[in-house]
């Protein structure tokens, strides 16, 4: 739900670790191909180049690729299976220094099975069965919880692409009251705010059922309305004059301890379901 900002390192590794599971005789084989499907394309795309090839140039490769009805399926299938492992897409993940499904912020991206070997998954923004030519290029290559990518699938609406925009920027969770009184979990609803782009967000609520999947776990906003009512404003001052350098080192620290999560926009993508309550505080004016 917050932009993925991925570092140079992150490419050159991912890049690097792919390319060394092709023998030279395959990569030739890719060169020659891209040199002879896309020879009047604007500028030249090898293997490694198609790789690192950033969001703005995938755009203008894939109008070209439609136009002049290119086919790359038998070319490039089975690339992924065969040449981004499992070593390499816990790499890649670790590198993004994120913990969250950036579709959602509600599940962890990485796990592991018996063996010790990571089950994060990496979504294809663009489907790997319309364009292959993408399958294994690291600007297409999103990390996402196994619910996202599976919703997500090869729906062509358009969403949020997380290495270019925020869904946080445009959306805000809000509590809707159902009973001021305050019993339990079912006095409230959680709705979301549409501020701008609003056809894209709402498209990104829809395809990844974000409004019932995060109605499922409204708990959470109505505890942070028990805490709004618990610590006002005189108690959070006291907390600072008392601990402060005792048991925590700043305000935001004492706000991550009382909400369980961070409250920094830039740190959304640690936990899950930070967006939510980073919101919903703010709607409370719990900090």
């Amino acid at each position: 739900m917050i932009k993925i900002n991925i570092s140079q390192t992150a490419i050159n590794e991912f890049k690097d670790s792919v390319l060394a599971n092709f023998k030279s005789d395959e990569i030739e084989n890719i060169n020659k191909i891209l040199k002879q499907k896309l020879k009047d394309f604007k500028f030249n795309i090898d293997l490694e180049q198609l790789i690192a090839l950033n969001y703005d140039k995938i755009l203008d490769l894939n109008d070209f690729v439609a136009t002049n009805k290119i086919e790359f399926k038998n070319d490039f299938s089975g690339l992924y299976k065969d040449k981004v492992t499992r070593k390499i897409r816990a790499k890649y993940v670790s590198n993004l220094d994120i913990s969250t499904c950036p579709y959602c912020n509600r599940n962890y991206i990485v796990n592991f099975n018996k063996y010790g070997e990571t089950t994060a998954q990496l979504d294809h923004f663009f489907n790997k069965s319309k364009y292959p030519h993408l399958a294994i290029s690291i600007y297409n290559l999103i990390p996402s919880c196994y619910t996202c990518n599976q919703r997500k699938s090869s729906k062509d609406k358009k969403i949020y692409y997380p290495f270019k925009e925020s869904f946080d920027d445009d959306v805000k969770f809000k509590i809707i009251l159902q009973d001021a009184n305050l019993k339990d979990n079912n006095s409230i609803n959680l709705d979301c705010d549409i501020a701008t782009n609003y056809e894209k967000a709402k498209n990104h609520i829809e395809v990844f059922n974000i409004k019932s999947l995060y109605n499922e776990h409204k708990d959470l906003a109505f505890e942070l309305l028990q805490k709004s009512k618990i610590y006002n404003e005189s108690y959070i001052n006291e907390l600072i004059k008392n601990y402060q350098g005792r048991i925590f080192s700043s305000k935001s620290e004492l706000f991550r301890l009382i909400t369980g999560s961070y409250t920094d926009t830039k740190d959304i993508n640690k936990r899950p379901f930070n967006k939510l309550i980073k919101d919903i505080s703010q709607q409370l004016k719990l900090f």
